[in-house]
This record gives structure tokens, C-alpha cells and sequence, in this order.
């Protein structure tokens, strides 16, 4: 683009330049959003209610999922906070999978670290020949690097499906082995 420097039209060739740049940036901004959705799949358990699947990650797919979250304080922002989780799914077999994880629970910013972690086994048990209903069996240990806050899940998550909807009757229980604390939900 080539514009005219005389000084009554500068402003005039500041905004077009301005117009430019910002249509430019709209531009490769809503291009790298489709990419990015067009290349990826939803949450790791829409994906599965999708697939009208049970919650067990399909044979010999490995599956990246990062999450975070950041909260700011307009009034200090040494208070924002910040908290980042990462899992590895991974299909042993048809009905077994194992997910890692890794992460930072929230915290202030300047405090971030990878401090805790997970190791789950998904087994499925159940599921109907017509794929409405599914039953599996979950076991997950969670803990933490820097303090003593190590927890053992298991839970039985009941799926149903029926036209465009899925249903999900998740029971679980929860034991704090160093709190020696017993939840059930």
C-alpha cells in the first residue's frame, strides 16, 4: 500500500494503515481459531458421551489434554491466581485405559509450580449391545509432590443414553490416606 505524506492527509493514511493492521489481525486471529477447533475434540468425557462410548479412552488412542484457569484482581495483581492441569489418556485395550496427570492446584501467580498428580484406571464392565447403557469401574490415586495429601477414588459412573442425551450416575468414594478420612458421593 502506498499512501500520499502530505500533511493534511496524514491522519486520514494513519487511520487506513490502523484499518489495515486490525482487519489483518481479525483476520489470523478467526483463522487460527478454526484450525484449532477444526483439529481438535472437546473435553475428554463430551468426546466419549459423543462417541456414545463408556468412559474407557479407545483402544490405542493417546490423547494430550492441557486446562487452566487465571484469576485476576484489577486492585492487586499480586493476588491474581493462577492453577494448570495436564492428562495423558491412553488406551490399553477395548476396555481399559489409564490416564496420567499433572498439575498445579490454584494458587498465587508468583507461587505457581507442578505440585500434584494423578494415575487413574478406567475399566468398563457393561455396555449394551444397542450402546444406550454403560457401566465401568474407575480406581484413581491422587497426590501431591510437596505435602502429604494422597487420596484414593473409586467410583462406578453409570451411563445411559436416549435420543441426543446422555445420562451419567456417577457414585463415588474417597479415602485420604494420610487424613484417614472416608467420602462418599
Amino acid at each position: 500500500m502506498k499512501y500520499d505524506d502530505s500533511p493534511t492527509l496524514y491522519p486520514l493514511n494513519k487511520l487506513k494503515v490502523f484499518c489495515y493492521k486490525m482487519r489483518r489481525a481479525l483476520f489470523l486471529g478467526v483463522l487460527l481459531i478454526l484450525i484449532l477447533t477444526l483439529e481438535s475434540y472437546a473435553c475428554f468425557d463430551t468426546y466419549l458421551f459423543l462417541k456414545r462410548s463408556s468412559m474407557v479412552y479407545p483402544y490405542r488412542s493417546l490423547v494430550l489434554e492441557t486446562n487452566g484457569e487465571y484469576s485476576f484482581f484489577l486492585k492487586d495483581p499480586n493476588s491474581d491466581m493462577f492453577l494448570s492441569f495436564g492428562n495423558i489418556y491412553y488406551g490399553l485395550m477395548r476396555n481399559f485405559s489409564v490416564q496420567f496427570s499433572l498439575g498445579s492446584g490454584e494458587k498465587e501467580r508468583n507461587q505457581f509450580k507442578l505440585d500434584s498428580y494423578g494415575v487413574r484406571g478406567v475399566y468398563n464392565v457393561y455396555t449394551a449391545t444397542s450402546r444406550a447403557f454403560t457401566v465401568d469401574l474407575i480406581l484413581e490415586h491422587r497426590g501431591m509432590f510437596t505435602e502429604k495429601a494422597n487420596e484414593i477414588e473409586f467410583s462406578v459412573p453409570a451411563i445411559f443414553y436416549s435420543k441426543n442425551y446422555a445420562y451419567v450416575i456417577h457414585p463415588t468414594v474417597n479415602y485420604g490416606i494420610d487424613s484417614k478420612e472416608l467420602e462418599a458421593g
